[in-house]
């Protein structure tokens, strides 16, 4: 690593620190800053964390990369070569345009969620006691989850289309449709999604809001995928926030609304 391509990212980061402070009414969250790590071609790691004396990020270590990382790579996990703190992980390029800037706050939401609730929550789920997690396999992104069932399909086309409209007493109504038609870790997987990745599309797409930008919505056609409980989860929690105001605070309360579909 050169001291140019380190001053690089440093101004880069930078941009990161005051797009912050221009969008932190989105949500508590963005009252603190996250270590951001970024992956190199290189194979190497630079981890970045947030200096309060110098109001911005500061390199704090170089690590090999010993977990597959790859270009592109979006995400936010605990990283072991740093106290297993909860890291965005990013590429380079990420900080290219605003629209991929925007990304790195969406995985500074799952930091918070990791940082407040998200181990407590988990402990709780029958998936996580009773799925295989190995270096190959996370039920978090590699469960099968019977999205080509011919009933879910019709039933997510339902949920979609009550939400469209915040027709939360419709929405739950389907909702425990889908409970009683998949098994308990099959409904379990949904909701988390919904709540992990659900949560963090909306306050990414809220801040895109404010930003002028183009909204997020993948996963909202057939064929459907995990990517279509980041889509149900971001509508849901809107529909929820509107009668529940607390829970955009509250991410516990908002989960249990969301599993139990209502208080």
């Amino acid at each position: 690593m050169t001291s140019n391509q380190n001053l690089g990212y440093l101004d880069k980061l930078q941009a990161i620190v005051e797009l912050q402070a221009m969008i932190k009414g989105a949500h508590m969250l963005f009252d603190e800053h996250y270590p951001i790590a970024i992956y190199e071609p290189d194979n190497q790691i630079l981890i970045y964390d947030f200096d309060k004396d110098a109001d911005g990020y500061q390199l704090v270590g170089v690590e090999p990369d010993t977990m597959g990382l790859f270009s592109g790579v979006r995400a936010a996990f605990p990283l072991p070569c740093y106290d297993n703190r909860a890291c965005v992980v990013v590429s380079g390029e990420v900080f290219d345009s605003i629209w991929e800037q925007v990304i790195v706050f969406h995985e500074m939401v799952h930091c918070y969620q990791f940082n407040t609730s998200e181990l407590e929550l988990r402990a709780n789920l029958e998936i996580e006691r009773t799925s295989v997690n190995t270096n190959n396999y996370y039920w978090e992104l590699h469960y099968p989850f019977p999205y080509d069932d011919e009933n879910v399909v019709a039933l997510i086309n339902q949920l979609l289309s009550k939400l469209a409209v915040s027709e939360l007493d419709s929405v739950f109504e389907i909702r425990n449709e889908l409970r009683r038609y998949l098994n308990t870790e099959q409904y379990e997987y949904m909701v988390w999604q919904e709540w992990k990745e659900g949560f963090a599309r909306f306050v990414e797409n809220k801040i895109k809001k404010q930003l002028n930008l183009e909204e997020q919505h993948a996963g909202s056609v057939i064929p459907y995928s995990r990517l279509t409980f980041y889509e149900t989860g971001a509508r849901l929690i809107e529909c929820i926030i509107n009668d529940y105001p607390e829970c955009i605070r509250d991410s516990k309360k908002l989960f249990h609304i969301m599993m139990e579909n209502g208080i």
